[in-house]
């Protein structure tokens, strides 16, 4: 990591030593939930910046005529000039629309999260969302934006930012496939503290 300053350099320390805890065998502390009724083992409760990755579903449609018959030489090459700005036109429209729907992350703002050793419960607009760690396909850290994002099987992926995200990504990683997880390639960033 490059230099790092107050309460970022505070994080990345705490990261650190919580890969090296959980790399060990050891587990996170429990934290208390006393206004939410769960039994789950609680491991954190915080708030971290949530969004989502959706694509829009776009539609270029095209209004054809249908050329009158002529048998003018002029009028029949102004139609098949005519067809071909369309084809041109309807060409552009197609790539305009697949740069629109490329998938993009939708934040819905900072949130509580609360990470448990069976799912993650986000509080989003007043209501609260579920995510199993059962449907997890994938947990990627992205350290350089203080960010992890979940992917599940059946819902768009989730994407966790602030000081303390990767943190949760690497609990979730210890939770899916225990300490050895900790010890692929990926997570040798936190090993250089």
């Amino acid at each position: 990591m490059a230099k790092l300053r107050g309460a970022a350099k505070e994080a990345w320390e705490r990261t650190v030593r919580l890969h090296q805890l959980l790399r060990s065998g050891g587990e996170p502390d429990p934290v208390p939930i006393t206004d939410f009724d769960i039994d789950d083992v609680c491991y954190a409760d915080i708030d971290l910046e949530y969004a989502r990755l959706y694509s829009p579903e776009i539609t270029v449609s095209v209004q054809q005529t249908v050329p009158r018959f002529t048998i003018n030489p002029m009028r029949k090459l102004r139609d098949s000039l005519d067809a071909a700005a369309a084809r041109r036109e309807f060409e552009r429209a197609q790539r305009d629309a697949a740069k629109l729907a490329t998938p993009r992350w939708h934040s819905e703002g900072v949130t509580r999260v609360i990470l448990t050793d069976e799912r993650l419960l986000c509080e989003v607009g007043g209501q609260w969302l579920e995510f199993g760690h059962g449907s997890l396909t994938g947990v990627t850290i992205d350290v350089a934006d203080w960010a992890v994002e979940l992917a599940y099987a059946d819902t768009p992926p989730l994407r966790l930012s602030g000081l303390d995200a990767p943190g949760y990504g690497l609990v979730i990683s210890w939770l899916i496939g225990g300490p050895q997880a900790l010890e692929t390639p990926k997570f040798a960033m936190f090993e250089s503290g």
